[in-house]
């Protein structure tokens, strides 16, 4: 059976960007980056408006019993959110409430945009740690590689004068010892030993695969929030050279940018190809803009070849509420001649009950390449109000009043679909992951 090594991360700094302040910087950079700031700020306010609504309603139906028809709380609702409307000059202009009182739709006006082009010229990277926190304005196109600079030479003066507080930062770094490989932290060079796949567990849903001398990264993130482990962080210099990073889906916990930025410019990334919607993550362009020069989009039933017979499988993703925002994900089988990984993602049945087990996908792979040694999925189960599901949902094309408080799931894994996706893709066992690093095991039969 193919060893499974499990770490947890902790890290001493957290490096995360940001472009502008405000409602802004609440707002993924590979979405706030291609569009208009006033807009953006817009949005935010509407869509704060109705969870502080929201929010009072549950309060009165804790505290004072009170109780509520579906259906008047969406009109009082509606009438909450034209209020802000009509009453905001700034606010009209970017959005118009299309439909009546029932099915009232918010559209951002688009007219005349270009949501292609990145809206900003610099690009914010925060260094924080408990005591300090240092901000770099880093010019897009040198954020890619800004990190690794910082890991490579501490004495060399940055390339451009929007660096000033270069030198500065490295001081800062280097007391916390935080970037730099660390010799005596040296995460262990790719197996090949037993010339079979080594998956090793860094916690949450990052997880690196080691298969003869190529070492590739899925879903890294380097600076989790809720990582209790009290071992030695590990730094991306410390895993040596990196051969490919594979993308599940544009959520921090999967796409973390500030782990991204430690990565060589050069290094290959693949992402799931972007649907075209306009409040959909760029990520794809997104990285790209900021410097990184090897990105690589997949589309469902694509198969990446790579070397030493390994294959990487692109399959189709459902829930967290992708069939209604309609944004890009995956999940992926790792595929070499000893052995087949399912990485399931925070993939679930959909709103519509939509899985790879009712699109036939599943069976299908298991039909022409055979049964799947490992699935690693999560079991998490959450479900929120639609207007929940992303800061931008109550202006996704075809929503309208009458959905918002609809309930979707956001990570819905019931035992009995993980029990049906074990056998169907006659697993041997099913590693838990995506749970800030905690695995557990279950078996197929």
């Amino acid at each position: 059976m193919t060893p499974v090594r499990n770490l947890t991360l902790s890290s001493n700094v957290h490096i995360s960007v940001s472009l502008g302040s405000g409602a802004i910087s609440k707002v993924q950079p590979a979405i706030a980056l291609y569009l208009p700031p006033a807009l953006l700020e817009t949005m935010q306010r509407l869509t704060s408006e109705l969870q502080g609504q929201v929010s009072h309603l549950a309060m009165d139906t804790h505290i004072y019993k009170k109780t509520w028809d579906a259906t008047k709380v969406t009109a009082f609702l509606e009438t909450q959110i034209l209020r802000r409307i009509q009453n905001d000059t700034a606010t009209a202009f970017w959005i118009e409430a299309q439909g009546q009182i029932g099915n009232l739709q918010l559209t951002p006006n688009l007219k005349n945009i270009d949501i292609t082009s990145p809206k900003y010229k610099n690009i914010n990277i925060h260094f924080k740690s408990q005591e300090k926190t240092h901000t770099l304005e880093v010019p897009l196109l040198e954020a890619a590689s800004l990190v690794s600079r910082l890991c490579q030479s501490h004495e060399t003066k940055p390339e451009s004068e929007a660096s000033l507080s270069y030198l500065q930062l490295i001081e800062f770094l280097k007391s916390y010892q935080s970037l730099l490989a660390t010799p005596e932290n040296k995460f262990p060079p790719p197996l090949d030993s037993l010339h079979r796949p080594v998956i090793t567990s860094m916690g949450h849903a990052f997880l690196i695969l080691d298969y003869k001398q190529k070492r590739y990264l899925f879903d890294p993130w380097l600076f989790q929030k809720r990582a209790k482990s009290s071992k030695p962080h590990v730094a991306m210099g410390d895993l040596g050279p990196i051969d490919g990073v594979f993308i599940t889906h544009h959520h921090p916990d999967h796409f973390d940018i500030g782990t991204l930025l430690q990565l060589n410019p050069d290094t290959p990334i693949y992402l799931p190809k972007e649907q075209q919607q306009w409040q959909e993550p760029k990520c794809a362009k997104f990285l790209r803009d900021i410097g990184f020069k090897n990105v690589n989009e997949l589309t469902p039933g694509k198969i990446l070849a790579l070397e030493n017979n390994l294959s990487i499988h692109s399959l189709p993703f459902y829930g967290e509420g992708r069939n209604i925002l309609k944004f890009a994900a995956q999940c992926l089988i790792i595929q070499t001649p000893e052995y087949k990984a399912l990485l399931h993602a925070d993939a679930a049945p959909d709103s519509a009950e939509q899985t790879i087990l009712r699109d036939g996908t599943l069976a299908e792979f298991v039909k022409v390449h055979g049964s799947i040694d490992d699935i690693f999925a999560t079991w998490w189960q959450l479900k929120v109000f639609l207007f929940q599901l992303d800061p931008l949902a109550i202006f996704a094309e075809g929503i309208s009043s009458k959905d918002w408080l609809t309930v979707n799931e956001l990570c819905d894994c019931p035992t009995d679909f993980l029990i049906e996706l074990i056998h169907a893709a006659k697993a041997k066992r099913m590693v838990f992951y995506a749970e800030n690093g905690s695995e557990n095991f279950l078996p197929s039969e």
